[in-house]
């Protein structure tokens, strides 16, 4: 009797909560998964917790992407934990991981120390995740770089979310140049933007004005993390000579033209 085929590796970066947890899940139908996390280590322990009951196969991994020397440490972490395989690999990379800042402000307002904070996670952390890994990336490995309606867009609302759209579209633009740059050694690199969708994180910057917003979105309704998460699964195991560049799952927003939001200060 033959043993079963090992399954594909996911990296989640941002995999404790929100959508990276969500994703986390889904993909432990198929893959084996690691899950990074800076701060939320038991929560992370407890996604981990939830795909090894389900039958999957997980691992939690401590990852700073704002951090060179965390991501330098998290990689060689991963890739000894393979030592036992012919070649330490990776099949799906989901750039997830990000950070608004540390409370509801005026960019304008922000501290020099939180507003590098936010570059280094959000524009820097991921490239440097992408750079890391890439050898196990390629050849025929996807990346999903996880943005946010305010990159395509310009900052959602007003005066308070410039910083992170700003951050979030530098992603998006290093990883269009990526995805160029690799796509004949078979990499398939998608910017994804989704709409706002029903986090924490939504509700801790946007608490005094989810109506105005929830009215602007033609669906009517906050998206959940749930459904990005069965949109990144599809993607990820999408025929690899399918050509992907960017998606929008954001309730119909780009589709119908941005006006922006007057929303209550």
């Amino acid at each position: 009797m033959t043993s079963a085929a090992p399954r594909p590796v996911a990296l989640v970066t941002g995999g404790s909560s929100g959508i990276g947890r969500a994703c986390a899940i889904r993909l432990g139908e198929s893959h084996e998964v690691w899950l990074t996390y800076h701060h939320g280590q038991a929560a992370a322990e407890a996604v981990v917790e939830t795909i090894l009951r389900r039958g999957g196969q997980a691992r939690a991994l401590k990852l700073d992407t704002g951090s060179a020397e965390s991501i330098h440490a998290a990689h060689a972490e991963f890739v000894g934990a393979q030592q036992g395989r012919n070649m330490p690999r990776l099949d799906a990379l989901i750039a997830n991981a990000g950070t608004f800042g540390d409370g509801y402000r005026f960019f304008i307002d922000m501290e020099e120390k939180e507003w590098d904070a936010v570059w280094a996670v959000n524009a820097i952390g991921v490239i440097r995740v992408f750079k890391a890994f890439r050898e196990l990336l390629l050849p025929g490995g996807t990346v999903v770089n996880v943005s946010t309606i305010s990159a395509p867009l310009g900052a959602i609302g007003y005066k308070s979310h410039g910083h992170y759209g700003a951050s979030k579209a530098a992603a998006d633009a290093f990883f269009e140049a990526i995805g160029a740059l690799y796509a004949a050694q078979g990499l398939r690199c998608i910017n994804l933007v989704p709409g706002l969708i029903d986090t924490r994180m939504l509700h801790d910057h946007f608490a005094h004005e989810l109506d105005a917003y929830r009215g602007a979105i033609p669906m009517q309704r906050f998206g959940e993390p749930e459904e990005i998460a069965r949109l990144i699964a599809r993607l990820v195991s999408a025929d690899p000579k399918l050509p992907i560049g960017r998606i929008a799952a954001d309730g119909g927003w780009l589709q119908k033209g941005w006006q922006r939001i007057q929303a209550p200060h």
